[in-house]
């Protein structure tokens, strides 16, 4: 933030400085030569100009060279931390920012430079406005508009994180519910049962020959074999899970200690 302060302190400094030194006086000059029935000249235009001419130039001289000093500055400091392996990191979005103000820069100086001759003042207007919004979109577009790419690209890894989260916890409480129903299985040896749907009424030995006419609980009885296969399976997930779980955690440590050499090099 110190640089940020510094800058703008020279720069209001500056205009306050040519601000009282060079007063701006209205003036009206002909610009043209048509005359009317008196042999007056009616094509008049109407200019600020400085009243104090050379302290306006020093101005202008020390303004453009702060300012272009900076420009230079931030250019030498986003080539050097053009290495850093963030998805944040504003080298390429400043030299784009660069590149269009000097492009800008050149065009305002040829276009200016020929139509001032003119001394149409509407024209400069415009230009001037063309200009300063160009300027303006150039610096804000490319160092703000990655980074709101960039937010919401975080928001959505986060997203799908917490969803594989999600589904990770319920496969572990899925498996733990198995290893409980293995070690009641081989307290009481019983087969398992699994439950799909319930909401029957008792049945009495008088329905028992109309037991296809009603709604049963639709029960699926497992043996002893077929428990352990589907334990089997759901450990072999978890233990995939784990493995790659390590080998990531394992890679994202090896990436972060080349950064750190890296940026410690350089």
């Amino acid at each position: 933030m110190k640089p940020f302060f510094l800058i703008l302190t020279l720069n209001v400094s500056l205009l306050a400085a040519w601000t009282a030194l060079a007063r701006i006086e209205y003036r009206v000059i002909i610009s043209g030569n048509s005359v009317d029935q008196f042999g007056r000249n009616d094509t008049f235009i109407g200019i600020c100009t400085p009243t104090n001419r050379l302290a306006s130039k020093v101005s202008e001289i020390f303004l453009l060279s702060i300012n272009l000093l900076v420009v230079l500055l931030t250019s030498y400091y986003a080539y050097h931390s053009r290495k850093a392996s963030t998805q944040y990191n504003e080298s390429h979005y400043i030299a784009i920012s660069v590149y269009i103000i000097f492009q800008l820069s050149l065009f305002l100086a040829m276009v200016y430079g020929f139509y001032f001759a003119s001394l149409n003042p509407t024209l400069i207007f415009y230009i001037f406005a063309i200009v300063v919004l160009s300027l303006s979109l150039g610096i804000l577009i490319p160092l703000f508009v990655p980074k709101v790419i960039a937010l919401q690209d975080e928001r959505r890894k986060d997203i799908e994180k917490e969803k594989k989260k999600a589904e990770r916890l319920k496969r572990l409480q899925r498996y733990d519910e198995l290893r409980a129903m293995e070690g009641e299985g081989d307290d009481k040896n019983i087969n398992r049962v699994t439950e799909k749907t319930a909401s029957v009424d008792s049945i009495s030995n008088t329905e028992m020959t109309s037991i296809d006419d009603c709604v049963g609980s639709q029960i699926i009885i497992l043996s002893e074999r077929e428990s352990n296969k589907l334990l089997k399976s759901e450990l072999s997930t978890v233990m995939k899970e784990n493995k790659q779980l390590s080998e990531s955690m394992k890679s994202a440590k090896d990436s972060l200690k080349i950064n750190v050499s890296s940026e410690s090099k350089t």
